[in-house]
């Protein structure tokens, strides 16, 4: 995709993909000692009118309603982009217990028609498309190693899974059987050890350590700390950053017709996404409090999602 235009984006902590091609929006946290990514007004003076205020701390839906505002008046296309759990639906215990909150569901639909829309998801592609449905939109299991069109064509981005992960299998099955409360979930492209229900949370330092020591004993793999799991994938998979830059290289092959990319998720593996769409557009970390992100803005939970997707139908529906 063609950048829009130049921006030098700068944040004191030098974090957080500063000063690159194309332009970035984000919003200044205040106390946060990551800032990340405060926006240079005269660098977007005439390409999206800036809101008088902005939030302090990233956390409120009037900051971002500011700014869904001021992107629909500058009549710059959009593509949306987003994690499922913990952005669209909640963190359950059980993942398939997951839903997506209605209106965030609505909002997508009602938008899909005229806006580019992919959910990114490190769950299993025929798992995530049992828990959301959205005839036209664009969907990535296993951390984008699988991807699915609208018209029902799937693909594998990134080539085949590594045999690697079979000879994991028993192994990390064995861990999870010495560590009551855990449990093993296989993808097509990945392994997982879920620990949210582990019965003795004094014994997760002596679990983490047998995982370490297991990632140790693959190197074809990649082993990722996220929400409660463990998770094996194959070291050479490009992860949620990879398959979100492949999405939009797609979307406009020849640099003609060039897209804002606004790309939420929750999990230190959307952290590479949320780089991806850095030079182009905005990432919103959803989390309740101020963490250490590449992305520029921050919604405190799944219903601020919700409402700022909500926010934006109506905008474009007018």
């Amino acid at each position: 995709m063609r950048p829009i235009g130049p921006v030098s984006a700068r944040d004191s902590t030098g974090a957080a993909g500063c000063n690159r091609q194309g332009w970035f929006v984000g919003i200044d946290p205040g106390d946060c000692p990551h800032n990340p990514l405060a926006y240079t007004a005269e660098h977007l003076k005439g390409r999206i009118r800036l809101p008088q205020e902005t939030s302090k701390t990233g956390s409120g839906l009037p900051g971002l309603g500011a700014l869904v505002r001021s992107l629909l008046a500058a009549r710059e296309p959009l593509a949306l982009l987003l994690d499922f759990d913990g952005t669209l639906a909640r963190i359950c215990d059980r993942p398939g217990d997951a839903r997506p909150e209605p209106a965030a569901l609505t909002a997508l639909n009602r938008m899909s028609a005229d806006t580019p829309i992919a959910i990114v998801s490190g769950r299993g592609l025929d798992d995530l498309q049992t828990l959301i449905a959205i005839p036209r939109a664009t969907f990535f299991g296993s951390h984008g190693q699988e991807a699915r069109f609208p018209g029902g064509q799937t693909i594998k981005p990134f080539g085949e899974s590594a045999p690697e992960l079979g000879q994991l299998r028993g192994r990390i099955a064995a861990v999870a059987r010495e560590f009551a409360g855990s449990w093993i979930e296989e993808k097509p492209q990945a392994l997982v050890l879920h620990y949210r229900n582990l019965r003795d949370q004094g014994k997760l330092p002596d679990l983490r350590r047998r995982i370490q020591i297991l990632a140790g004993e693959f190197p074809e793999l990649s082993m990722m700390a996220g929400r409660k799991v463990f998770e094996f994938v194959p070291a050479a998979a490009p992860g949620k950053g990879g398959a979100v830059q492949w999405y939009l290289d797609r979307l406009d092959p020849g640099g003609n017709a060039p897209r804002i990319p606004v790309y939420f998720g929750d999990d230190v593996s959307d952290e590479g996404a949320f780089a991806a769409v850095d030079p182009l557009g905005i990432g919103v970390l959803v989390a309740r409090r101020t963490r250490p992100t590449a992305a520029g803005y921050r919604l405190s939970g799944v219903n601020e999602v919700a409402a700022a997707l909500t926010l934006l139908a109506r905008g474009q529906s007018r």
